[in-house]
């Protein structure tokens, strides 16, 4: 079929980052944000956020920009690095959280000492200017290192493209993932926190004295090693304790940063977690942002000519009809997401293949109503997926809004959720615990509920603390609204008629709704008529 020649070539990107940067788009069209500042200029070593919220696309463009700057920087994943099981400490008296931490230290000044040694030998450091002290310094990382095996005794002089060779691990971590650091007996965790101070203190002194050594370490897809164990936590609480002390030994330098989803750190607890309260960059999209994300993507695949960036509503109206059942067309489309770059890609994307398909000039209203469908099922298994490890039981509990309403009182709810609650426990035995008003929080929490309150719909992504301040709180909730996103998902509909009533014309709200099986835990869609509303605020009086 024959393209369009407007929307032929335009693509809004990849829903991974990683791809957008191996094709070199991502250079091109990534969007820096002020929180992207604040953590470029190190204001910020934690950055969290939902997934899809830009995690990824943040660190691998910082990664670039350090480069472009002459800073060596290391990309780590949990692929990549790995904590290694300290099988070797013994003591009961050591905690999982305190192991964890010392054995990510380990790692880390392992990495930065092995890019020590590698400037130092692009340098040719035998005739470098290092006094004795320096030099011991030095003797003493290399013995350390050797020690280890984690460069070799008779090898370490040789040219530096050895001292790229990650470390050889033979330990086990939780779960079975191989890792590895090969360490010689330690009696307790104590033995190696004490030579791990030691080469700190070695790496401090030759770092300081060569000014132009700078090292990143970049910290991403920590999500990877979280699970369900009891050990994932203290694990990655290890991890995060680990860079915190780091960047306060170091300076300037040499700084360690770490990316992670910020439903696993709300979920973690530990004493010192105060500490990291002005260092955590919790990403936050505006729908300006996002409009100008999109469009540069959109306006740059295409190579349109003829535009500044800062055009941005004219590019999206070359794109995009300007209206859906009308309302702006921009609107619809963000009002079905929870405010993260990937949802809004992915819907474009839908919609763009759609309107090429149709041979459109533009992408239509009836291409972005289209599209809905399909990205709305996207979203509720994507939603499922995403909290699978806290919440288990969460495809089973969304089945009770299958056919439900898309507004909703407490008492209606209550009463759905009665009729499910056998089957449901039956299932999941830990959900006893879980009372309405739990249920009601953690809905809102994960964005798959909002909540009316004097006329103004909230939903989590809108003001993250907001929503639980509105929580504590819940007599004041005028109603639950389920979020746009899933309506189609769950076959929420709803339709408005216009009656004339005494001269006057009403708007009948009418939302179609489906019978909850109890035995069987589904909804068998039907074409039961459910509540009737007649919706005050959008009278449109007038003679008939």
């Amino acid at each position: 079929m024959q393209r369009s020649s407007t929307l032929y070539g335009v693509s809004f990107g990849k829903d991974d980052a990683a791809m957008d940067a191996k094709q070199g788009f991502l250079d091109k069209v990534f969007l820096k944000t002020s929180f992207y500042h604040r953590v470029r200029t190190g204001q910020k070593f934690l950055v969290t956020g939902r997934k899809g919220s830009g995690k990824t696309a943040i660190c691998l463009s910082l990664k670039n920009a350090l480069e472009a700057e002459g800073r060596t920087t290391i990309l780590a994943t949990s692929k990549l690095l790995s904590v290694p099981k300290m099988q070797q400490i013994k003591g009961t008296s050591i905690n999982d959280q305190e192991r964890f931490e010392t054995s990510w230290r380990y790692v880390f000044l392992v990495k930065i000492s092995i890019e020590l040694l590698r400037n130092l030998d692009l340098r040719d450091y035998e005739f470098f200017d290092l006094d004795s002290h320096e030099k011991k310094k030095l003797r003493e990382i290399r013995s350390f290192l050797a020690r280890n095996n984690e460069i070799d005794k008779s090898l370490w002089r040789k040219m530096s493209s050895f001292f790229n060779l990650f470390s050889k691990f033979s330990a086990k971590l939780p779960g079975g993932v191989e890792a590895g650091i090969e360490t010689r007996q330690i009696e307790t965790i104590y033995d190696l926190s004490s030579m791990l101070d030691k080469l700190e203190e070695c790496i401090i002194g030759l770092s300081t004295r060569l000014n132009d050594f700078n090292l990143a370490i970049l910290v991403d897809e920590i999500d990877d090693i979280w699970d369900s164990t009891e050990e994932s936590k203290p694990l990655i609480i290890g991890l995060l304790n680990s860079i915190r002390k780091l960047n306060s030994s170091f300076s300037s330098n040499i700084v360690l940063l770490a990316f992670l989803r910020s439903d696993i750190w709300d979920s973690l607890s530990f004493s010192d977690k105060d500490k990291f309260r002005s260092e955590d960059e919790r990403i936050s999209w505006s729908d300006e942002d996002l409009k100008v994300l999109i469009t540069t993507r959109g306006m740059t695949s295409a190579k349109l000519t003829g535009f500044q960036t800062n055009e941005v509503d004219l590019i999206w109206k070359t794109l995009f009809e300007s209206y859906v059942d009308q309302k702006d067309s921009f609107k619809y489309i963000t009002d079905r997401t929870l405010k993260r770059p990937r949802e809004v890609i992915q819907f474009c994307n839908l919609a763009l293949s759609i309107a090429q398909d149709n041979n459109n000039t533009k992408i239509s209203q009836q291409d972005i109503k289209a599209a809905e469908a399909r990205y709305s099922t996207w979203k509720l298994d994507d939603l499922v997926n995403e909290f699978k490890i806290q919440y288990p039981f969460l495809r089973d509990v969304l089945g009770i809004f299958q056919g439900f309403d898309k507004s909703f009182s407490k008492k209606r709810i209550s009463e759905r959720y009665k009729e499910a609650q056998k089957f449901l426990m039956e299932r999941f035995p830990e959900l006893i615990s879980l009372d309405l008003d739990l249920l009601l929080q953690l809905l809102f929490a994960i964005g798959f509920i909002g909540a009316k309150v004097n006329g103004s719909e909230i939903y989590v992504h809108d003001d993250p603390d907001r929503p639980r301040i509105i929580l504590a709180h819940l007599e004041n909730i005028e109603a639950f609204l389920v979020h746009p996103a899933f309506h189609l998902a769950l076959g929420l509909r709803q339709f408005i008629v216009q009656i004339n009533f005494n001269n006057s014309f009403n708007n009948i709200i009418i939302n179609q709704s489906g019978n909850f099986n109890v035995n069987m835990g589904q909804v068998v869609q039907g074409d039961q008529i459910g509540n009737v509303v007649i919706d005050q605020s959008s009278q449109d009086k007038g003679k008939s």
